[in-house]
């Protein structure tokens, strides 16, 4: 796709030996593996609240959002770019770091953003959680790890995946 070449060819320019380290340490750090830990801690979290109920809701989102995720992998298989500055092992399309930073971080906003009863800080929280999406998402155009419509796409099922869940969950 020519957004995706043009993209990729421009990305360049902002890439740094100073920078480039940061932008990988904060890959691997908000990595799907990384997440699905955050998420064992978050269910580990809900189980000490006894929010049984909503430990139903974020296994199904976050289990769901990695089989989609998978699936499409490995019916796509669509080839990531040839001059990414990380070592990638899987296809593509689409970004698994988008798709679980969608709903993991979606999941933070849903589960605990209605009870921070401080507008400011309320706002601040659902702003924090958005930039950590978009951050994400950039790290993955910035190291050339996934074609930009790579990650609108992850960003895409994992918005789609999460308010499908949402909608069974509230019928």
């Amino acid at each position: 796709m020519l957004l995706d070449l043009f993209i990729n060819n421009k990305i360049t320019a902002f890439q740094t030996e100073s920078l480039t380290p940061f932008i990988i340490f904060i890959t691997e750090i908000i990595s799907p593996i990384k997440l699905l830990f955050l998420s064992f801690l978050l269910l580990a979290f809900l189980a000490y609240k006894k929010r049984y109920q909503d430990i139903f809701f974020v296994s199904i989102a976050i289990i769901g959002a990695v089989v989609l995720e998978l699936l499409i992998k490995a019916l796509a298989q669509r080839a990531r770019p040839e001059n990414a500055l990380i070592e990638t092992s899987t296809y593509s399309f689409p970004s698994g770091h988008a798709t679980l930073a969608i709903v993991f971080f979606s999941l933070l906003i849903y589960l605990f953003g209605k009870n921070i009863k401080n507008t400011f800080i309320r706002w601040s929280f659902i702003a924090g959680n958005i930039f950590l999406i978009l951050l994400i998402g950039y790290t993955r155009i910035y190291l050339n790890a996934h074609w930009f419509t790579d990650v609108i796409a992850g960003f895409a099922l994992g918005l789609l995946w999460f308010s499908f869940v949402i909608i069974l969950w509230k019928k």
